[in-house]
């Protein structure tokens, strides 16, 4: 019983965390954590 428990436990957590990583590396490549508009001058990185 509770060895069925933690493997579902595990595959949903794994699950999950593929997810994540594919939605967080998704947004990475398409610049979402990049400054909105570096070259208005407003951002303090500057581009």
């Amino acid at each position: 019983m509770w060895t069925e428990f933690l493997l579902n436990c595990a595959a949903a957590f794994v699950f999950f965390l593929a997810f994540f990583l594919t939605v967080y590396y998704i947004a990475y490549r398409k610049g979402v954590f990049d400054a909105p508009d570096p070259s208005d001058g407003s951002s303090p990185e500057g581009g």
